[in-house]
């Protein structure tokens, strides 16, 4: 998938010949209530998660007229409309990075979040990772890292500048 800036998503394949084409486009003539699209996901189970600047969560489901997109915001318990960051771990948990409420977790129980009060701070998470140790790695606005861990903030840091300079970060 590729993110435009206001064109919506697109799905990449190729042709017979092996070159790229766009196999799918997925914008505001196709259901897609924004053209503000951050962030794009397709899970496990084949569901399409999409992250907005304006409109929280999007997933997609599959309906006759291709996909029915249904939004979750605050009314659905998530914390922020704006969403950076997007990933399924190995449980089929969905994570989600926000712009000013920071993590959360949709899993079949529910919504769990870790925000500025659980000690991530700053709260912008622009991306995230499976760590070797059953946590997750998180980044943070301003160049700042945490992991989460057993369902706590374990650890924060920030890379030597010289270090993050030198690896082209800074």
């Amino acid at each position: 998938w590729l993110v435009t800036v206001d064109k919506g998503a697109w799905r990449l394949a190729s042709d017979g010949d092996g070159e790229p084409r766009i196999a799918e486009v997925l914008d505001q003539g196709a259901g897609v209530p924004t053209h503000l699209v951050r962030t794009i996901h397709e899970g496990i189970d084949g569901t399409l998660w999409i992250g907005t600047s304006d409109r929280g969560l999007l997933r997609g489901e599959p309906s006759a007229a291709g996909r029915r997109f249904v939004p979750l915001g605050p009314a659905e318990g998530l914390p922020d409309l704006e969403v950076f960051a997007l990933m399924t771990d190995a449980q089929g948990n969905l994570w989600v990075g926000t712009a000013v409420a920071g993590l959360v977790r949709l899993a079949v129980d529910g919504l769990t979040s870790w925000g500025t009060a659980e000690g991530l701070d700053p709260p912008a998470v622009y991306a995230f990772r499976d760590d070797s140790r059953d946590g997750l790695v998180v980044v943070l606005d301003g160049l700042r890292f945490a992991a989460l861990r057993g369902g706590r903030i374990a650890d924060r840091w920030r890379p030597v500048p010289e270090l993050a300079r030198a690896s082209g970060w800074g």
